[in-house]
């Protein structure tokens, strides 16, 4: 009787329950469109991430607003989320009064969370993009400025004017310096000329054997080549401190050269390690106008969720044999307790009279 009975209280106690289904919607968390740009598209979320977001408060409020009815707590308590090991798979579970309602909360939950991820993306993904810009903006500036700088640079210090005035006086130097070389010879030939005719003429055995005429002619050897020995040595001593001045000129402008070629060299890398990094920066912004043109998506719904054709709570055949068992177990124990307490009162009674009888 009181299997009978809890069979019964169970059955009716179902039957007055309302009903509760539960739609199912699954997710897959996938990488964005443009992932092929990983400095500037944020990463995809990992599952506990994902999780974590899904079941977090704010979301839950965004549900309960936009669904209405109860509180966000309890809202909480109607959606459950799982997670196969291993897979990139979300399943997200939603029970309401009837079929329609389980499905348009599971999908509430699923457009609330899934756009609430985008927009923090894409406002990560905007903040990447504003420095990007503003680091573009700045190399632009930079390298501009510094063109500028080159440009203002050879207008004050025109190199090409220098090397061309170093290459006049280095081959005037080297004119000179041939000169000089040929005037040692002709100052070394003249000098042994003029020696020789000296000792020709001094020499008193070739005096008494030359004639006057030769000896005319000795001495006008002697006049000629001494004139010529004081021009060769005059034209020697005016081209020294010329070469002397062009070395000196030579050594200046080298050193005014190398110090301009090297600020030059020094301006010239600056640039050509902004133009790289500029260029860098051009790609990743012309990479950043295709990204704003493609909207960021992390996840995939997987079908659509079907309204629920049983409800899963409650479980009224499940609940009838849980009764019945229950039922059989209160039975045979209350039994037990009967028949024991049975068995103690006879005993107490059968004492009562002994105890009488004495």
């Amino acid at each position: 009787l009181l299997t009978l009975s809890f069979m019964l209280a169970a059955f009716i106690i179902s039957k007055a329950i309302s009903p509760t289904y539960e739609a199912v919607l699954s997710l897959r968390i996938r990488e964005p469109f443009l992932a092929n740009i990983p400095q500037l598209i944020p990463e995809k979320p990992t599952t506990a991430e994902v999780i974590t977001l899904f079941q977090s408060p704010s979301i839950m409020k965004a549900v309960q607003e936009r669904y209405g009815g109860e509180s966000w707590e309890a809202i909480k308590n109607r959606l459950s989320i799982e997670a196969p090991d291993k897979t990139d798979i979300i399943t997200l579970k939603a029970t309401g009064e009837n079929p329609a309602a389980s499905v348009a909360l599971v999908t509430t939950w699923a457009d609330i969370a899934t756009e609430r991820y985008h927009a923090q993306a894409t406002e990560t993904l905007q903040t990447t993009l504003n420095e990007l810009v503003s680091k573009y903006n700045s190399s632009k500036a930079e390298l501009d400025q510094l063109r500028a700088e080159m440009t203002a640079f050879n207008e004050t210090n025109n190199i090409q004017v220098l090397r061309k005035q170093l290459e006049v006086l280095t081959t005037t130097m080297v004119e000179y310096q041939n000169e000089m070389h040929e005037l040692s010879i002709q100052i070394e030939e003249l000098e042994s000329k003029v020696n020789s005719y000296r000792d020709s003429l001094a020499n008193r055995d070739s005096l008494a054997r030359n004639t006057v005429s030769q000896e005319v002619i000795g001495a006008i050897a002697i006049v000629e080549n001494e004139s010529a020995l004081a021009a060769a040595r005059a034209r020697k001593e005016a081209i020294e401190p010329l070469l002397a001045s062009i070395e000196q000129q030579i050594n200046q402008l080298q050193k005014d050269l190398a110090t301009k070629q090297a600020a030059e060299q020094q301006l010239r890398s600056r640039i050509e390690q902004i133009e790289t990094v500029h260029a860098t920066l051009s790609r990743q912004y012309e990479q950043a106008r295709l990204i704003q043109s493609v909207p960021l998506s992390y996840f995939q719904q997987i079908g659509e969720p079907i309204p629920p054709e049983n409800p899963v709570k409650p479980r009224t055949l499940l609940n009838v044999a849980i009764a019945a068992v229950l039922g059989v177990f209160v039975g045979v124990g209350l039994a037990l307790f009967l028949e024991y307490f049975d068995d103690y009162k006879k005993q107490q009674t059968g004492n009562v009279g002994k105890t009488v009888n004495v």
